[in-house]
């Protein structure tokens, strides 16, 4: 049995190299030399000879030229025949090289001798590196302003102790302590002496760009010069230079003016482009649009593309497989996570790395959630049949019709009943294809019209609702809304089989007669497995059992009438997944975040993140509070005399204190809020009067993007931006522009959330309270990050109001303030608070 994954011995590219180069060997054997890379991993590979079924020429003297040989054996039996053992042994005696054996398929592998590489793990230098953050060491000549912090020192030392001794390390660092420098500077110390890759997570762009734009360039040729950096994105953010130009070739793919007009659009960008990343188009395209350009991993014809020295993604993978520090986002590591799971550690996303960085780790599980679910929806099915087989202009296009005019193209070498057989395969499946349209479309409508009925948890113009073992017992979700949903299932699986039948039969014959079929094999394979994708996430979904999954469903209807339909398959906890595809496979797992712990406690992350597997001896946990002086630069108000947040005055005593606080400050405040209707119903009463104040109200809309907003809120120090969700953290404006945060209610989670209502049911079961184990902590995590929108650096003063009773009525209110830096705290009317603010401000502003 191999000691290690094949993943860990080999690079993916090498991987891929050597399953491409069999199959173009028809399956024979071929004998590759292979060197490591910098970091350790078996990846520049080459052909040296190719064979038959049972043998392979084995070049002695080329081979001492390699690290390690590999060979395949066609049958699958890895077992080493006696010449390899005498090649084997003569190679590694000779020159220490190695000898691998795999199968056909590159899964599995026999390591008969194991290549002479001996290099010694360096540890960091602890006093050395602790020196750097002092006052008078590196970082103080290195960065502007830069502060001694004794925290930062602590979080340092913490994070080398998690390097040095293989351990994984969960920290809470509050605001100002320069979490960033403190994990990025031993990263950069470990891979200066260790031929190793360490991946960096963050959650949000800000923190990417600031990473790699700022602080690395900052530090990096004073530390570690020759260590190098990427950010990473995932292949769907980079346009594919292939089907651009092919499409321009064959304008009866498009079937709208606006597609034209952007494919011709996106043929003028790629003369201008840097990096060919949607980043760099300058704006947002439609996603339906942007999706017909991307780079899709089925649909790729790799070393067979003929622009494959212009893709600008496997220019980018070059990059990466050549750095050590991977700058990554959540959703791009847990991709990776969710790959090495599915495929057992065959494969993986990213090159071969050792350690492991998340920073704004509080995010990490609802990353987590998405990637080991599963998820489906009608416009995936669309998107699928549209390649499949459409009409335009009373013409058929698609994957099916190309078959069809290949099989025309060739008529006169293929047998008369056996292209009449096919070519009724094709009519059969092009009507299919329509009929599963229509039925989709009509099922789908049918869906909407019973959720009206019978679903009482109405969202805006649709539902949302978990499949619930009440749902799943009603009589009506038996005979009306499952039975919609099965209608979909038993259509897409007719068209699942029929296209597999026609596919063979293509195949076959393509075979046969020697067709160039490859390119057209890849495109239908890669549709139809689309296909039964959404076939199987749809099952699974309608297919209630009693496991660890929430199964849930939006519905919805467009402004315009069309049907929006979604499915969801969330795991309701991803603890045991991240232990065994994160923390048992990785060295050191180091989470980072300003908001980890409720009453200073890590108790609920690491229960949800899956710290509590991990042995005592192997984990580090430490807090550390924000050295900013809290007490002396804000004031926290709690109002004792606003109604509660039930009642339908509630808004309205929200409208007066904004306009009350206004009149104080001027702007310079944020409002956040738990739902859009809150806010666009305050916004509406308070719009006009503060314009009147000569304030900007600016409301976060879906017409207005995020960082828009921002930017114009940052522009002047007159405004008062409405947020929700996204809000709530993530956003940076230091300085005078911002001076109040107004939180009206405490951030609990809808009750009524699928992916909350599963948790709830799942702890409760199993002995917990859904409220204090769950829905508590969640929203004290996410009190504090909207708390913590205020005070941003050493200079900033400002106050954070609390309109919400419960923060002092109810006996969790305390979970509240003990997880908050210590600010002054006034509970009190409002008239007081007015009065203590004015103070606070100097009476005037």
């Amino acid at each position: 049995m191999n000691n290690k994954e094949l993943n860990d011995i080999f690079s993916i590219e090498a991987v891929n190299f050597m399953r491409k180069s069999i199959v173009e060997a028809y399956g024979n054997e071929v004998y590759f030399g292979i060197n490591f890379n910098a970091l350790g991993i078996l990846e520049h590979i080459e052909v040296m000879a190719r064979g038959n079924k049972d043998s392979v020429p084995a070049i002695i003297s080329l081979s001492l030229e390699y690290d390690a040989v590999i060979h395949n054996h066609p049958s699958g039996e890895l077992t080493p025949s006696r010449a390899d053992l005498m090649i084997a042994s003569e190679l590694g005696n000779n020159a220490g090289v190695g000898f691998y054996i795999v199968n056909n398929d590159v899964d599995d592998y026999y390591e008969v001798v194991r290549p002479i590489k001996s290099e010694d793990t360096k540890t960091i230098n602890s006093p050395e590196a602790l020196y750097m953050f002092t006052e008078n060491g590196l970082l103080s000549k290195l960065l502007k302003k830069y502060e001694y912090r004794q925290e930062q020192t602590e979080l340092v030392e913490a994070t080398i102790e998690a390097f040095n001794n293989n351990k994984h390390l969960i920290s809470e660092a509050g605001t100002g302590i320069g979490k960033s420098f403190a994990y990025l500077i031993p990263a950069l110390l470990w891979l200066k002496e260790n031929k190793t890759r360490i991946v960096v997570s963050t959650n949000t762009i800000n923190l990417q760009e600031q990473i790699i734009s700022k602080d690395l360039p900052s530090i990096i040729d004073a530390i570690a010069p020759n260590v190098k950096y990427a950010l990473v994105k995932g292949r769907n953010n980079y346009v594919c230079i292939k089907k651009v130009k092919d499409t321009l070739n064959d304008l009866d793919r498009l079937d709208f003016d606006e597609q034209i007009n952007f494919f011709e659009s996106i043929d003028n960008w790629l003369n201008i482009t840097k990096d060919g990343s949607i980043t760099d188009l300058g704006y947002k395209p439609k996603s339906e649009l942007w999706e017909m350009v991307c780079c899709d991993t089925d649909t790729c014809t790799h070393r067979k593309c003929e622009y494959l020295e212009e893709c600008y993604f496997y220019k980018m993978r070059k990059q990466l497989n050549a750095s050590q520090l991977l700058i990554v986002n959540h959703h791009i590591l847990c991709a990776d996570l969710s790959l090495y799971a599915e495929t057992s550690g065959r494969y993986s996303l990213l090159p071969r790395y050792t350690k492991v960085i998340i920073d704004e780790a509080h995010n990490f599980e609802n990353s987590a959630s998405s990637y080991f679910g599963n998820e489906g929806s009608k416009n995936g099915i669309l998107k699928a049949l549209f390649y499949i087989s459409r009409i335009k202009k009373n013409k058929r296009l698609g994957i099916i019709e190309t078959i069809n005019k290949m099989l025309n193209e060739n008529k006169s070498l293929i047998e008369n009943s056996e292209y009449n057989e096919i070519v009724e395969i094709i009519n059969i499946a092009h009507d299919t294809v329509n009929r599963v349209r229509n039925i989709v479309d009509e099922s789908s409508k049918q869906f909407i019209t019973y959720c009206h009925k019978n679903i009482k948890t109405k969202e805006g113009l649709g539902y949302k609702f978990r499949i619930s073992p009440e749902i799943i017992s009603a009589e009506h979700w038996q005979n009306e809304g499952l039975k919609h949903l099965r209608e979909i299932v038993i259509i897409i699986g007719s068209l699942v089989n029929l296209c597999d039948r026609l596919y063979k039969k293509f195949f076959d014959i393509a075979i046969e007669n020697n067709f160039d079929y490859e390119e057209i094999a890849q495109m239908s394979n890669a549709y139809l497995e689309r296909l039964k994708n959404q076939l199987i996430s749809l099952n699974s979904t309608i297919d209630y059992k009693k496991d660890e999954y929430i199964r849930w469903i939006e519905a919805r209807l467009t402004k315009k009438g069309s049907v929006v339909l979604n499915w969801h398959l969330t795991p309701v906890t991803v603890a045991k997944n991240l232990n065994d595809y994160l923390y048992m496979r990785f060295d050191t797992v180091a989470m980072y975040s300003a908001t980890l712990t409720v009453s200073k406690s890590f108790n609920f992350f690491s229960n949800r993140l899956g710290f509590d597997y991990i042995e005592q001896n192997k984990k580090i946990e430490i807090y550390l509070e924000s050295p900013f002086n809290y007490e002396k630069n804000a004031r926290l108000y709690i109002a004792n005399d606003m109604p509660d947040v039930s009642s339908e005055t509630f808004n309205d005593f929200t409208s007066k204190v904004l306009l009350e606080i206004c009149d104080i400050t001027g702007g310079r405040a944020f409002i956040l809020f738990t739902s859009f209707s809150s806010l666009m119903n305050v916004y509406q009463s308070t719009e006009k009067e503060l314009k009147k104040k000569n304030i900007n109200p600016l409301a976060q809309t879906s017409s207005i993007h995020r960082h828009t907003l921002l930017d114009m809120f940052k522009a002047s120090s007159n405004n008062v931006l409405y947020g929700v969700d996204s809000f709530w953290e993530g956003v940076d404006v230091a300085g005078e522009n911002l001076e109040v945060v107004i939180i009206p209610k405490l951030p609990f989670a809808v009750p009524t959330d699928p992916i909350s209502e599963g948790r709830y049911r799942y702890i409760e079961e199993n002995g917990g309270s859904a409220f204090m184990d769950y829905a508590l902590p969640l929203a004290v995590i996410k009190f504090k990050q909207g708390f913590g929108r205020l005070i941003r650096s050493k200079e900033d003063r400002g106050v954070v109001f609390v309109l919400d009773r419960r923060l002092y009525g109810k006996n969790y209110g305390v979970k509240f303030i003990q997880s908050l830096p210590k600010a002054k705290i006034l509970k009190a009317s409002m008239k007081e608070i007015f009065e203590d603010m004015n103070k606070f401000f100097d009476g005037s502003k």
